[in-house]
């Protein structure tokens, strides 16, 4: 994910007397949404399974959002990617 959207997204997480969730407006919620989906569509073309890597904060977030909409995709954080593993990106996603 891009820094700005890792941004605005780490930015609407509310930590809750009951837990952490994410208030994003629902503009915001839908553009985001649509660049994951458009960028999924794009890798998939080209890789048999396309992954977000986020950060550590935000990761359960973006999965959560984008679960209903894009099940099989793979989001994990930065600090799950092992050290022996390279990683090549196919593209970033923002919301604008």
């Amino acid at each position: 994910m891009g820094p700005e959207a890792e941004n605005l997204i780490s930015e609407a997480i509310v930590d809750g007397e009951y837990g952490s969730y994410l208030s994003l407006a629902p503009r915001t919620t839908s553009l985001f949404l649509n660049n994951v989906r458009d960028s999924v569509e794009q890798v998939a073309a080209q890789v048999v399974q396309p992954i977000i890597i986020t950060g550590t904060r935000v990761r359960p977030f973006v999965k959560q959002a984008t679960e209903a909409t894009i099940p099989h995709l793979v989001v994990i954080s930065q600090n799950e990617v092992p050290s022996n593993i390279s990683i090549k990106s196919l593209g970033t996603i923002s919301i604008t």
